[in-house]
């Protein structure tokens, strides 16, 4: 939901911000941007800016700041705002789990199967963290085998420099490609 200001008594509309951001810090430097330089323009009244926003699944901390300039022109003018907390559609958190699913499963496959470098027993764990995003988002997207593939070995040859193993590769992929569906 985007942020909607307008006239809390009549409900007359004023302006609309940030279609279809949910992302609260993004909202509220936008409202911040808005008061500096609409706001001036407003006769005093009384006025709400409604942020309808979702709640960041893997916040550490952090956030939304809304800064005092902000707040005197809001009194100034007469606005409230109107924090509007929406969840997660129950297919956002579905897809939120798959992908930290193929995230895992990535990891393992990249770490004890692809491993181009042959050093997964020697090396530290993370060694080809790197790369797991790529490979993770190719799953995501349904990207075809030979994708997968050639993306594998391009980071093996262009990236690590390594002579690389083209159909090490494409056994990789099919495995990502199939364990995946097992998510």
């Amino acid at each position: 939901m985007p942020i909607n200001i307008y006239k809390e008594e009549s409900s007359e509309k004023v302006d609309w911000l940030c279609n279809d951001i949910w992302d609260l810090p993004t909202q509220i430097d936008a409202l911040e941007t808005w008061l500096r330089k609409k706001a001036k323009t407003l006769p005093p009244d009384k006025y709400v800016a409604d942020i309808g926003f979702d709640i960041r699944k893997d916040a550490c901390g952090g956030g939304a700041v809304l800064s005092s300039e902000s707040m005197r022109i809001m009194g100034e003018i007469g606005m409230n705002v109107y924090f509007s907390e929406y969840p997660t559609t129950i297919a956002e958190d579905m897809e939120l789990e798959e992908e930290k699913a193929t995230w895992k499963l990535v990891d393992k496959i990249l770490w004890y199967d692809w491993d181009p470098l042959g050093v997964n027993d020697v090396a530290p764990r993370n060694e080809y963290s790197n790369y797991v995003h790529v490979i993770v988002e190719l799953l995501m997207d349904r990207r075809p085998e030979k994708e997968i593939a050639e993306r594998l070995y391009k980071i093996a040859t262009v990236t690590m420099g390594l002579v690389g193993d083209r159909d090490h590769c494409y056994e990789i992929a099919r495995k990502l490609i199939e364990e995946k569906t097992t998510l």
